[in-house]
Order: C-alpha cells, then sequence, then structure tokens
C-alpha cells in the first residue's frame, strides 16, 4: 500500500504502532488504485482487545472520500470566488439581523470605507440604527422590508462613525 509514497509508508507504520500500543488511530491519506488514479482514503486502525485487555488484532478501515474531497474543495473555491467578488465591489454590501436593534452581521471593504470605520471588526460592532441620521428611520425602513421582502432605490440620509453626513441608495432583500 501507498507505493506512492514514502512518507505516507512511515505515516502507516507509525499508525500501526500506535494501534498496537492501544491507542485508535485516524488520518486521511491518498491512494492510486491499479489504474495509477489518485484516490483520498479516510484511513482508521482499531485496536480489539480481548477479556484481559491484551491487543489481539487491529481493524484496519479506509474509506473512499475522494468525491467528498472534490466537493468540499469546489465548494471552498466558490465560496473564495463568491468572496472576492463582493469585497472587490465599489458599493457597499452587508447582512444584518432585522428590526430596530439590527446588528451588522458581515460587510465588505467598500461599506466599512463609506462609514469611515477603522476596520471591519470595528464596523460590525455597530447596530444598524447607529448610522440613521434619524434612528426612527430605520425602524420604517425594517418593516417595510420585512412586509414587502425587499426595498429598491430608497434614499437614507445616513451619518458615518466620525459624525460625517451622508447620502445612501438602499436597495435590500429580505432573506429567512
Amino acid at each position: 500500500w501507498w507505493a506512492h509514497s514514502l512518507s505516507l509508508q512511515e505515516e502507516l507504520r507509525q499508525a500501526i504502532k500506535k494501534a498496537a500500543g492501544g491507542e485508535f488511530v485516524r488520518f486521511e491519506v491518498t491512494h492510486c488504485d491499479k489504474d495509477g488514479k489518485l484516490h483520498y482514503v479516510d484511513f482508521s486502525i482499531k485496536p480489539v482487545r480481548d477479556e484481559s485487555g491484551k491487543i489481539i488484532y487491529l481493524i484496519p478501515e479506509g474509506r473512499d472520500i475522494t468525491e467528498l474531497k472534490k466537493t468540499s474543495d469546489e465548494l471552498s473555491q466558490s465560496e473564495k470566488r463568491y468572496s472576492s467578488l463582493v469585497n472587490d465591489l465599489p458599493i457597499g454590501v452587508y447582512r444584518n439581523s432585522p428590526g430596530l436593534e439590527g446588528r451588522f452581521l458581515e460587510a465588505n471593504p467598500a461599506i466599512v470605507k463609506m462609514f469611515e470605520a477603522e476596520s471591519k471588526e470595528e464596523f460590525l460592532k455597530h447596530k444598524v440604527c447607529e448610522l440613521y441620521q434619524n434612528p426612527a428611520e430605520r425602524q420604517f425602513i425594517s418593516e417595510k422590508i420585512l412586509q414587502q421582502g425587499f426595498i429598491k432605490n430608497q434614499e437614507l440620509q445616513l451619518v458615518t462613525l466620525k459624525g460625517n453626513k451622508i447620502w445612501a441608495l438602499l436597495n435590500a432583500v429580505a432573506k429567512k
């Protein structure tokens, strides 16, 4: 097994020693099939003891997780592309919880800059209503979004974290 990798062969030898010493061992490895195709394997070795506690044999188990690994990698790449898209936009994009006391959950760099925050972390500490020149307007906007499921081209008078007044155009969709 694992003729394609001397380091994996050594890892297997060490795993067998640990299992022979009574330890359950589990790790992810690669394995080449007869056609040379590489598979990812979730591999484990479980020691089995007799009534006296002596280890009498080891049970090796390998599960082919190639498709799971491929799907996980594709999801990770998709998340990176989405993140890059949102973070590179020159317009502010954010997610927040609903209601008057709504909190920011996510924010892209453009909105952090727009509201003159020192960092994304600083921006996320604030309630959404704190950025309205008239905090009561937040209630109206929140109710409208929840009632209609969206809001489009709503002009708002907002205030940055440094107290500067700005105008913004809000487009939002409620997600459950």
